[in-house]
């Protein structure tokens, strides 16, 4: 887990974490090309994603999909796995069904 952290925060930009996500594990959050990523990281190998978005005006530019790719690999290379509920914030570009089958697409459980 503690490399995971490190490996995640060395190419992120430090990023506040939400409050209102409390889940049982250690709290993290970060920008990565320009996609704000908050997770809980959770004993036994899980990582929960609790939000990924991409600010509206870069919006279905491929940036968010980068990102998630990104942070699904970066768990698998230290054994760990992604899992999120997908829902749309903000009356979002996408429906939470094209959201659930992005991050299917991507690998997140």
């Amino acid at each position: 887990m503690a490399d995971f952290l490190s490996e995640f925060r060395a190419y992120t930009a430090e990023a506040p974490t939400r409050p209102e996500y409390k889940h049982p594990g250690q709290e993290v959050a970060g920008y990565f090309m320009g996609t704000y990523i908050n997770l809980d990281i959770i004993k036994g190998g899980r990582i929960h994603l609790s939000e990924i978005r991409v600010k509206r005006p870069d919006r279905l530019r491929g940036n968010g999909s980068k990102a998630l790719d990104w942070l699904v690999n970066l768990a698998a290379q230290f054994g760990m796995t992604v899992e999120g509920i997908a829902e749309s914030f903000d009356g979002g570009t996408l429906t939470d069904e094209q959201i659930r089958d992005w991050y299917e697409r991507h690998g997140v459980r």
